[in-house]
This record gives structure tokens, C-alpha cells and sequence, in this order.
């Protein structure tokens, strides 16, 4: 990465950055690195904890950026989602309004969270004989003739989120092909200029 870097920083300084191909090229790898994080996100989903929803709308909120000065050259993706760093770095998320998080089960309808529900249909039931950590009560309704009663939402003072690294992940995958066209497009320029 230091030697694309470098080459970067010396097209800025020589004033190559002001040829079109050389443009184009940093265009175009912020595109590259703009389309290897949506797919390190993807990549990184598991099944593995109950009730989470696969949207796509992390990998969709990534934008790429450029930002060329006379001494340097900054490529980059960004997303203006206030969970992006979350996710991608790992760390504890608390309520803040409230006194727990509502954590949303298998069977709950996409979006709909328990404001949504029509006052009383949702209560919980809560074991005091054990003791419970971070999970508060789960959110239960009764469903069908015999009232059967099916969970849909866990309650809990907070979560623990796992470091995905899917930054990371993509920056790695996006060097070799981000130098490989910065430098052709260098070539370009010194050769037609």
C-alpha cells in the first residue's frame, strides 16, 4: 500500500492529477473500493444470531469519495449510516430512550418494532427464579383460538456487536487492483504528456 500511496502523492505533486485518465483512474478506484466493501459486508452476514434481518442497507449506504490536493490524493468509502462503525468495529450499543433493547425474533415482520403493535397485545412474562444478565424479558403475544403464546422480541439492556472487519477486508482486496490501475493510468499520462 506504501507504494501505491507513494505514487499517489508524487502524480499530485508533479500536477499529473490534472490529466483526465489519471482522473478517471481515481474515480474508478473509489468505485473498485466502494464495490469490495458492499461485498466484504455480504460476505461477512452469518446466521448465526436468531432474528437478525438481512436488508442490504449497510452495503447500499457506502458512497465513494476522492479529495485531490496539490500534495496528496485520498481515495475512500464512506457511509452515513450512524451503525456502519459499529459493525464494522465491534463494540457494546445500549438503549437510549428507553430501558431496554428490543431485539427482534424470527417471526416478526420486517420493520415492525413493539410501538407498532396496538396497545396491550404484547406483554411480558419474566422467571424470577433465575437469573437473567443483560436479557430483561421477552415481548410475547398470543396467537390463534387457543392463545397460544409466541415470542417476539428479546429484552435486554444491551448487546455486545462483533468486530466484522469488513473495512479491512475490502481495503485488502481493492489494493492490488486500485495500483495496478493508478499505475497504468500514470503510465498514460507521463507517456502522452
Amino acid at each position: 500500500m506504501r507504494a501505491l500511496s507513494e505514487k499517489m502523492h508524487r502524480a499530485a505533486r508533479s500536477g499529473a492529477t490534472s490529466g483526465s485518465a489519471v482522473n478517471r483512474a481515481f474515480a474508478q478506484a473509489s468505485q473498485i473500493l466502494v464495490g469490495d466493501v458492499r461485498e466484504a459486508i455480504l460476505s461477512s452476514y452469518s446466521d448465526s444470531w436468531p432474528g437478525t434481518v438481512r436488508t442490504g442497507a449497510l452495503a447500499r449506504s457506502f458512497r465513494e469519495y476522492v479529495e485531490v490536493t496539490q500534495r496528496r490524493v485520498r481515495i475512500g468509502a464512506s457511509s452515513d449510516l450512524v451503525y456502519a462503525r459499529i459493525q464494522d468495529q465491534g463494540g457494546r450499543i445500549t438503549p437510549k430512550t428507553r430501558k431496554a433493547l428490543a431485539i427482534p425474533l424470527r417471526r416478526v415482520p420486517v420493520g415492525k418494532w413493539p410501538r407498532h403493535w396496538p396497545k396491550g397485545e404484547l406483554f411480558t412474562l419474566r422467571k424470577k427464579d433465575r437469573p437473567t444478565g443483560d436479557t430483561v424479558g421477552i415481548l410475547y403475544r398470543k396467537t390463534g383460538k387457543r392463545g397460544r403464546l409466541q415470542a417476539m422480541y428479546l429484552l435486554r439492556r444491551s448487546v455486545k456487536i462483533p468486530a466484522k472487519r469488513y473495512l479491512d477486508a475490502a481495503a485488502k482486496s481493492a489494493r492490488p487492483k486500485i495500483a495496478k490501475l493508478i499505475s497504468r493510468a500514470i503510465g498514460e499520462e507521463v507517456a502522452g504528456g
